[in-house]
């Protein structure tokens, strides 16, 4: 929306306040499309709902750092309103996070299905490396390997000398050498049900272990973190572990629930207020440009005179 006023310096402020309610109007439409997104994911087992955060942005603070009269960055539209020394605030979204919270136990009375009771997640291969989700869905490959609805191996506990509060290798090497080892490492924990000797239903105990008929198989890998706000979310319920992100070694607080489902915990009356106040304040701002550009008409109008 081009603002253009005769006298410069009696619009500075008008310039100031217009790129505010822009940048309020761009969070809350961002915030807009996260909230629908969530919305969208409402019946999606092991769905963990996002969550925006925003900050206030002074260009000034940003300006004291520069060195010279020229810029080492490229020139934005707030560099050619000059403010007499005045900062501009600017809102931004300053990040997104996952809420953890734990979703509904829906009941599904199939063998195959299990539902996370508490902070734990279920160790996945992708193409990728090692990820983590609570998407407890699994199912039987032609080969017998245990997988996910989308076809990620679920992985047994890791047997060997580890570092239980930070593994050591959770994304495929970029060497060859360390690449094949890692594949072969993780391969080695695919839980295959052929491998048992033993013909019946698969059975999994409240700690994670598998049992075909009374014939124990394996222990699948449930992993828990100090603080899982900080792991990285991907696609398919998949989250991916950070450097930041501590595995907690302590006693295991998470039951596994055989015939279960862990629901999405995403509430949609909680939802549908969120997107009808980011809806209000994302208008509110847009009055508020149109405010200042007809301020900015009139001084026009003034200073022409």
């Amino acid at each position: 929306m081009p603002i253009a006023c005769v006298c410069l310096k009696e619009c500075e402020p008008l310039a100031s306040g217009i790129w505010t309610a822009v940048s309020g109007a761009k969070a809350q439409a961002e915030a807009t499309e996260m909230v629908a997104n969530n919305l969208a994911n409402v019946n999606t087992d092991g769905y963990k709902k996002d969550m925006p955060t925003f900050r206030e942005y002074l260009a000034l603070k940003e300006r004291v750092h520069m060195v010279g009269d020229i810029p080492p960055r490229q020139t934005t539209d707030k560099d050619l309103t000059p403010l007499d020394g005045r900062d501009q605030s600017f809102v931004i979204q300053d990040a997104t996070y996952s809420n953890f919270r734990q979703g509904p136990m829906k009941v599904t009375k199939r063998h195959l299905d299990i539902a996370l009771d508490g902070p734990g997640f279920l160790e996945v291969e992708t193409g990728d490396g090692i990820r983590f989700t609570k998407a407890g869905s699994m199912f039987i490959r032609p080969d017998g390997v245990l997988v996910t609805k989308e076809g990620y191996p679920i992985l047994s506990v890791k047997i060997g000398p580890q570092d239980p509060a930070n593994p050591t290798v959770l994304d495929v090497p970029e060497d060859a050498t360390k690449r094949e080892e890692f594949l072969q490492e993780t391969k080695a924990r695919y839980i295959n049900v052929n491998n048992s000797n033993s013909q019946g239903q698969l059975t999994v105990t409240e700690t994670g272990e598998v049992y075909i008929k009374n014939d124990p198989l394996t222990k699948l890998a449930i992993t828990e973190f100090l603080d899982p706000r900080g792991l990285r979310k991907e696609k398919h319920q998949l989250f991916r572990k950070t450097d930041a992100v501590l595995v907690d070694t302590s006693q295991s607080k998470t039951k596994v629930q055989q015939g279960m489902l862990e629901g999405s915990n995403v509430n949609p009356a909680e939802e549908m207020v969120n997107l009808i106040n980011a809806q209000r304040m994302y208008e509110a701002n847009l009055k508020s440009m149109k405010a200042f550009d007809q301020m900015a008409e009139k001084q026009n109008e003034v200073g022409g005179l």
